[in-house]
């Protein structure tokens, strides 16, 4: 579900600070839901 917003990162380096965060979250999520 991750992958097209690591594609905005590389397509938008702008926005690389405001989607690095809610790539943390959600893998956050991820780890702690895979247990």
């Amino acid at each position: 579900m991750s992958r097209p917003r690591v594609v905005v990162i590389d397509a938008d380096p702008r926005y690389r600070g405001l989607f690095e965060e809610a790539l943390t979250d959600t893998y956050a999520v991820e780890r702690h839901l895979a247990g």
